[in-house]
């Protein structure tokens, strides 16, 4: 099998402002449409995994590939690698707090690409600790119906006002409160540096109550025995048991993504 084949999914180029990247999809076209944003350092099959969980829960999913070897299993040299390598890429501004990054453009135009191209009107997207605040960027367009941010890790949380960073501009700060319709979903590990509390309660301050939070405990004390360091809910650090923390977040998600869209 080709490398940039996986099972259940097609895989093609999208090209916009000369930026080129694989995306994956997979599911019914005329099911309503769900972005996956994945994390550092590549889509691992845990990413994949997901969206096949999304396929079979009603979806048509689309993965697209910012950095790393897709399927790759997770390792933790690449994402060390990777999280330097984001401070010099031009896609992505990881010390911004009070700008998107470049590649969220690029993420909109795929995304008005499909609903066009599908016939559809609204999305869903999850994006996951890089590309945890992405959907966040896109909160002002009236298609962003379901946005869910788990474990949001830009800016890079090196100061006080990064810590409570939200990596989108002013204006679509802006116009993203005054709908009154849009709602967000968010989720974290408590103990998690990488996605700091504050960043949660800066979300509180400007949303109230459209903000929904998800914050799972990961102290050393916990009684699932979570790991102090978890980072990924959804993915890497998932469990897929009934009454396990991260299998009730995905849950959530779930009732989220259907509430929202259909």
């Amino acid at each position: 099998m080709p490398t940039n084949q996986i099972a259940d999914f097609n895989s093609a180029e999208y090209t916009y402002n000369n930026s080129t990247r694989i995306v994956y999809q997979g599911g019914d076209t005329t099911h309503p449409l769900v972005f996956l944003l994945h994390e550092i350092p590549n889509p691992t099959p845990e990413i994949f995994d997901l969206g096949r969980t999304l396929m079979a829960e009603g979806y048509c999913v689309h993965i697209p590939v910012f950095f790393g070897k897709p399927n790759r299993p997770f390792s933790t040299g690449p994402a060390i690698a990777e999280l330097g390598l984001g401070c010099i890429r031009k896609a992505f501004s990881v010390f911004t707090s009070d700008a998107s990054s470049p590649v969220v453009d690029w993420l909109r135009q795929l995304c008005l690409d499909r609903m066009q191209h599908l016939s559809q009107r609204k999305v869903g997207m999850i994006g996951m600790c890089f590309t945890g605040n992405f959907a966040l960027g896109l909160c002002a367009e009236e298609w962003m119906q379901a946005p869910v941010l788990s474990q949001p890790s830009l800016p890079y949380p090196v100061t006080k006002r990064h810590k409570r960073g939200l990596h989108m501009c002013p204006k679509t700060l802006a116009k993203a409160k005054q709908n009154p319709n849009l709602e967000i979903l968010g989720l974290r590990f408590s103990g998690d540096w990488m996605c700091p509390r504050e960043r949660f309660e800066e979300l509180q301050h400007h949303f109230g109550d459209r903000f929904k939070s998800i914050e799972i405990d990961s102290s050393p004390s916990n009684l699932h025995g979570i790991r102090s360091i978890a980072h990924s809910v959804l993915t890497l650090d998932f469990v897929d048991e009934q009454g396990h923390p991260t299998r009730d977040a995905l849950d959530k998600v779930l009732a989220f993504l259907d509430h929202r869209l259909r």
